[in-house]
């Protein structure tokens, strides 16, 4: 499997990468082969570009819901059962020192995928996460500012329409969540924050495509309130 990843924000510290596997049906005798290598340094993720990483990690035997793959790395190439199969893939970025916003995230997709053929190279449908506010130089919006969230796919990976399900807002780190009132634009999810005074806001988004695959991501001190 070969997939890239959305911008996280920013240089992390660290990355897991973490697949788990769900079949169709009991195929507990199949063969999952394991191959796993890490090809990539640091990543650099300059404000207001668009970062592309990929990563890797070995897949192992699976059972319903279990763990099959696990790698700090950025790479993933394994063999998969040629039936469509449903996964779940989990990447979460953690930064400490120098970085006030995007301290942490966590992203978890659902997607369905079948094996390819030998030398072909496909997209995962992975639903991506754009998000839109006006910040100031500082990194901090308005305590009533406009939040734009918007699905989609990377080009080629799929067709099918996508929407946003629902957005939480947290004002103190993750610990309490409220879900967001939204309107529904043409161009995406529409809210409006009500931040406390020099506050920070973190996002949790749940959001799909007609096919059902899935995504939540959460995004820890997305951005400052003043």
């Amino acid at each position: 499997m070969r997939h890239r990843a959305p911008d996280s924000g920013g240089p992390p510290r660290g990355k897991v990468a973490v697949i788990h596997y769900v079949p169709q049906s009991d195929d507990a005798e199949a063969n999952v082969g394991i191959q796993s290598f890490q090809a990539s340094g640091l990543v650099t993720c300059p404000a207001g570009r668009t970062t592309e990483v990929q990563w890797s990690g070995p897949v192992e035997r699976p059972r319903v819901n279990t763990l099959v793959a696990r790698t700090p790395g950025y790479i993933l190439s394994a063999e998969v059962p040629s039936a469509p199969a449903a996964y779940r893939l989990v990447i979460t970025t953690e930064r400490t020192e120098g970085y006030p916003w995007s301290t942490a995230t966590r992203t978890e997709w659902g997607f369905t995928f079948s094996a390819t053929t030998a030398g072909e190279v496909r997209q995962l449908p992975l639903v991506q996460v754009d998000y839109g506010i006006r910040t100031a130089s500082d990194g901090k919006a308005d305590r009533d500012a406009e939040l734009l969230v918007t699905p989609s796919h990377i080009a080629g990976a799929s067709v099918a329409a996508v929407r946003t399900d629902r957005v939480e807002l947290s004002y103190d780190d993750g610990r309490t969540w409220r879900r967001a009132t939204l309107s529904s634009p043409a161009r995406g999810a529409l809210t409006r924050l009500h931040a406390p005074a020099a506050g920070c806001l973190s996002l949790r988004v749940h959001a799909s495509d007609a096919r059902g695959n899935t995504v939540t991501q959460t995004v820890i001190r997305a951005t400052g309130a003043r």
